[in-house]
């Protein structure tokens, strides 16, 4: 039976953190939507954690915060012990709107916040938040196509949707001197290291505030030190590519990926414009050629990229201005998801949240089991589609340097657990 609740605004990033469990062998499973119901995965005595996607990053932030608490509305009485609320280390999102939900909805008073990822070089510095030493409002993030970031100091992310007080602490030291500890609060931790949040899963046990936390993935990898969750063995088969790569993420570190890929030898094409505005894309001459090249590159054992933007031109094939970037993941998943249907594909790798919910959309199976990583970031699931099981593997639009997809293939020549 589920002990642990995880709710996080994306998929990607709900496969992220079900992994940072799974690979300690604490079973946890990925719902894909969280207006499904949930009592066959609370009840199922191999699910120790639940993780739910609300798929909330980009509504309104009152539409968002009803999501989150009609999740905690629907596990009541399910004995479920801790609540984890995941939010993007890139501050993306309705993140001040969710967490006051998530706090009334566990009946907090003290909620510990972890905005930091330190293995993905995500550092949170007297309340700024910072990938690698530059400010989180000075980098590629600044200009994200749904959520442009404006500021990097936690705090006034947080006011804009959200009236509870906000306090800073570092790691071993939760509650600065005069501070009331019975006001309702979010403490925001400062993180430089993965050490610093081992220091700061110790604060929190020894306040016991354990019940509920909100982070980013990278805390959760903490949360077995922190918690008696039950655990079991989690095998995974072997793992051999090739791989088919989806990239619909209109980031330019996933663009730069790809075109690293392509001048490495990797088979990379690039969906068009009018294929991708296409309702009944399956007739056109385009797709056909599409489908025929990939079976017979994939059947000769070479992986391939599909991408949705081309490096020349990072806002391709459609301009940011106008177009309506739900519709297009949507489609783009449409268009993935149909050609998975006609080839026999074992390893499907999905840049962008956005796509892979379009993709997971078209799909009849509603659950993801979480796996294993390969690397920090890209997760390692499984998934069942109408020619059988298949591996998942996943990773966030704006994370990652410039040979990840080498790295990936490099994986996925060898069989085992990674």
């Amino acid at each position: 039976m589920a002990e642990l609740l995880i709710i996080a605004d994306d998929l990607t990033g709900a496969i992220e953190a079900g992994v940072q469990l799974s690979k300690q062998d604490i079973p946890a499973m990925v719902v894909i939507d969280s207006n499904i119901d949930l009592k066959p995965v609370l009840l199922n005595k191999r699910n120790t954690a639940i993780v739910v996607n609300t798929e909330s990053r980009h509504l309104l932030p009152e539409e968002a915060a009803t999501r989150i608490s009609k999740v905690l509305l629907s596990v009541k009485g399910h004995g479920i012990k801790w609540f984890y609320k995941k939010t993007d280390s890139t501050m993306r999102g309705n993140i001040g709107a969710e967490l006051e939900a998530f706090i009334y909805g566990t009946n907090q008073s003290v909620l510990p916040y972890i905005p930091a990822h330190p293995k993905l070089n995500r550092f949170t510095c007297d309340g700024f938040q910072f990938i690698g030493d530059i400010l989180l409002h000075q980098t590629s993030f600044a200009n994200d196509p749904h959520e442009p970031i404006e500021s990097s100091f936690v705090p006034d992310i947080l006011k804009k949707q959200s009236e509870i007080e906000i306090q800073l602490s570092d790691p071993t030291k939760i509650f600065p001197e005069n501070s009331a500890i019975e006001e309702t609060k979010i403490i925001v931790f400062n993180c430089k290291s993965e050490s610093d949040l081992q220091s700061i899963g110790e604060t929190i046990l020894n306040n016991g505030f354990q019940n509920a936390i909100a982070g980013t993935a990278g805390f959760v990898e903490i949360l077995p030190k922190l918690l008696p969750l039950s655990s079991f063995k989690i095998n995974m088969d072997p793992i051999i590519g090739p791989v088919l790569f989806a990239n619909g993420s209109l980031n330019i570190a996933s663009q730069r990926q790809v075109e690293f890929a392509k001048n490495q030898g990797v088979v990379t094409i690039t969906l068009s414009q009018s294929l991708v505005s296409t309702s009944d894309f399956k007739i056109t001459s385009e797709y056909k050629q599409i489908t025929k090249k990939i079976k017979a590159e994939y059947s000769s054992g070479r992986n391939i990229i599909i991408s949705t933007t081309d490096s020349k031109n990072w806002e391709s094939p459609v301009d940011s201005g106008k177009r309506n970037l739900q519709l297009f993941s949507k489609q783009t998943g449409k268009i993935i998801s149909a050609i998975i249907d006609e080839i026999r594909v074992t390893i499907l790798c999905v840049f962008g949240g956005d796509t892979l919910t379009g993709i997971m959309n078209e799909l009849e199976d509603k659950y993801i089991e979480a796996k294993n990583e390969i690397l920090p970031g890209v997760a390692i699931t499984k998934i069942n589609i109408n020619s059988g099981s298949i591996y998942l593997l996943s990773k966030p639009g704006g994370y990652g340097e410039k040979d990840v997809i080498m790295k990936i293939i490099k994986h996925t020549k060898y069989s085992g657990k990674c």
